[in-house]
């Protein structure tokens, strides 16, 4: 359904072989109570001023596409179109002692890029995150991806990869 609206927006917002602008995140949906599943504390800077809340609830990684409605002035707009929720892994138990790895919510927002890259394979898609999505997972699969986003306390930054690099390390 999230593709099938794209596609809509895509039409009506953006001129022919335009590139998309995705913005992905990870937000918190407050939800209490036995029966909701997957509820469970979450980290959520906007929860408190200040940003050292804690949250209840579901966390779902959303990518939306980033437009500009010439009826509502200048301004762009995200519209979320594709999301899934994040479950994070189990902590070992007596019943479980080793739990199966769930996917992060890098990986999660990474699959979601790529259905879009995949839906339009003649568009380059920019993504634009925060510094949570600034990592490898979210690494670019193919060259017309590009990731922005706020470099990490800890980031190292290098030279881009020389051309025909894949070669020399093939001989090596």
């Amino acid at each position: 359904l999230g593709l099938l609206l794209c596609d809509f927006l895509v039409e009506q917002f953006l001129e022919p072989g335009a590139p998309l602008v995705v913005a992905v995140d990870g937000s918190v949906f407050a939800r209490s109570g036995r029966k909701v599943y997957g509820a469970v504390w979450h980290h959520d800077a906007g929860a408190q001023p200040g940003g050292r809340g804690f949250r209840f609830g579901n966390c779902f990684v959303v990518a939306g596409l980033v437009v500009r409605i010439p009826v509502l002035g200048a301004r762009a707009w995200c519209l979320p179109l594709l999301f899934r929720l994040w479950l994070p892994t189990s902590k070992p138990s007596k019943e479980c002692p080793k739990p199966s790895k769930r996917p992060s919510q890098q990986q999660l927002a990474a699959q979601l890029v790529a259905k879009l890259a995949e839906r339009y394979p003649d568009r380059r898609v920019e993504v634009v995150a925060d510094a949570a999505f600034a990592c490898k997972a979210m690494a670019p699969a193919e060259a017309r991806t590009t990731l922005t986003s706020r470099l990490r306390a800890n980031a190292v930054l290098q030279a881009p990869k020389p051309r025909g690099s894949a070669d020399v390390l093939a001989k090596a």
